[in-house]
């Protein structure tokens, strides 16, 4: 909770899907169950978004990605550049870290909404950046991939994604230590 504001992160595991397919979802919640008439009651729900899965590994289709980064707060020019943003068409996005300037949950929220027109439709990857200084609030914003090869403390630090016949590799290196142990 925060200046009375409760904010709640849900992860959600969606597995089987296909790859290079279009799926459509929201997400949402209900207040309650009415147990006479079996059903749930009073939605409240995302708008609906679609998203492309990736190409298979190793496929040789062309894709399009938009590597973009420290906005460090600056969440009025996003919104006022979305137009564009959105006419990229991109297939993905990575996000290099500084969403903010300290990394709070209000400055979270608030970047969420600038980037919610994106990320109802395209995936996004992120690495935190040194402005992400809670750096346990950068981890409990984003759900990453698990390197189970990683120290237990660190396994959403770093990532690996195949994305047609790429490879990309995310870093977390806000300090020597913890990328030395993540290069390997």
């Amino acid at each position: 909770v925060v200046d009375e504001v409760w904010y709640v992160r849900w992860t959600v595991v969606v597995e089987g899907l296909q790859p290079a397919t279009d799926y459509v979802w929201r997400l949402g919640s209900w207040e309650e169950f009415d147990h006479d008439a079996g059903e749930l009651v009073a939605p409240n729900l995302s708008a609906r978004g679609t998203v492309r899965t990736a190409p298979a590994k190793g496929s040789r289709a062309p894709f399009s990605v938009v590597m973009a980064g420290d906005s460090r707060g600056g969440n009025e020019p996003i919104r006022g550049n979305m137009a564009v943003f959105e006419g990229l068409q991109a297939d993905m996005w990575f996000f290099n870290g500084d969403f903010s300037q300290g990394g709070t949950q209000p400055e979270w929220a608030d970047w969420y909404d600038a980037m919610q027109p994106i990320m109802v439709d395209d995936p996004m990857m992120t690495v935190r950046g040194n402005n992400e200084i809670f750096a346990d609030l950068y981890y409990d914003q984003i759900a990453l991939p698990v390197e189970p090869d990683l120290p237990p403390e660190m396994v959403e630090n770093a990532w690996t994604l195949d994305y047609g016949n790429v490879h990309f590799v995310g870093l977390d290196s806000n300090g020597e230590a913890a990328a030395e142990n993540q290069v390997e």
